[in-house]
């Protein structure tokens, strides 16, 4: 007992380094993100106030705040840039969009008005009038890969933990509650859907690869560049794969892509790693039927 009392401090000062050292890492990280960011900016002959400008454009679309969106592009600010705290994935304001998430159940259960159309989508709207690419990156594929099954049971256990101090833990446990909450779940697909059916409407190519690693962690981003991003992207996978890889709580979602896009050898692949009987069984007989077309 005596040892493990002068061992304490020992850890306590291990511990207290440790994270210290951490921080430094994550510190020199920053830096050296911001120091390439500034010399991106000089090479491009990026003035402070057009940084400026492009940080509060990033920062209005993260906050929904349509009307400041709509002045700042009235204004003369260019659609196609902003930035934020995320490195290259805060580079373009259409790829914010299509990370960002606006939950309709959550504000209707809270009694809010759900404006229409949504902001995510109002928003969208106004950077493509003002000249937006919505092929300049796989938004889509962005959007499909980053809300998949582990958003809405994310949710659910946080929301259930909130109201009723229960965590549910096990996937039994999670199934049965998804039935239980079925409205919010369907909500959540139909909020993902909405910006996809939103892209495709102002023109973006619901078939455009992707991949994960430049919209990965923000020490990986911060030293991504837009060439860089190209090469992962042409050799990354299909939104209508990474749809139905996700199962048949995503169902919806998988049709609406393929009223633009047709499956290939690589869905089945898919469908059999979803793990999800359902979902085999479909893309399985929609195969068939699309060979048999043929």
């Amino acid at each position: 007992m005596k040892k493990l009392l002068y061992l304490l401090p020992l850890i306590v000062c291990a511990a207290v380094v440790s994270s210290c050292s951490n921080r430094i890492e994550r510190m020199s990280r920053a830096i050296q993100e911001l120091a390439e960011q500034l010399q991106e900016d000089r090479e491009e002959g990026l003035t402070f106030e057009e940084a400026s400008r492009q940080v509060a454009l990033g920062w209005a679309i993260r906050l929904h705040d349509v009307d400041a969106v709509r002045q700042y592009l009235e204004e003369g600010y260019d659609p196609n840039r902003s930035r934020g705290d995320e490195g290259w994935i805060s580079r373009t304001p259409l790829n914010i969009i299509a990370g960002r998430f606006f939950d309709t159940y959550v504000r209707m259960v809270r009694g809010r008005e759900i404006p229409d159309p949504p902001p995510d989508v109002a928003m969208l709207q106004l950077l493509v009038d003002a000249g937006a690419d919505v092929n300049q990156r796989p938004y889509i594929w962005f959007r499909v890969h980053k809300y998949g099954n582990n958003n809405p049971s994310q949710i659910l256990r946080r929301n259930t933990l909130i109201r009723t101090g229960w965590y549910p833990e096990t996937e039994a446990e999670l199934e049965e509650l998804a039935i239980q909450r079925i409205e919010h779940l369907q909500s959540f697909v139909s909020d993902a859907n909405r910006v996809i059916e939103a892209f495709i409407r102002a023109g973006a190519d619901p078939d455009m690869r992707g991949h994960p690693t430049p919209f990965g962690a923000p020490s990986i981003v911060g030293r991504m560049t837009d060439t860089r991003a190209a090469a992962y992207f042409a050799v990354g996978s299909r939104p209508i794969n990474e749809a139905i890889r996700k199962g048949i709580w995503w169902e919806s979602q998988v049709d609406l892509l393929l009223r633009y896009v047709s499956l290939d050898e690589d869905s089945l692949v898919a469908a059999r790693e979803s793990d999800c009987p359902a979902m085999l069984e479909k893309i399985t007989r929609l195969w068939r039927d699309q060979q048999a077309g043929q």
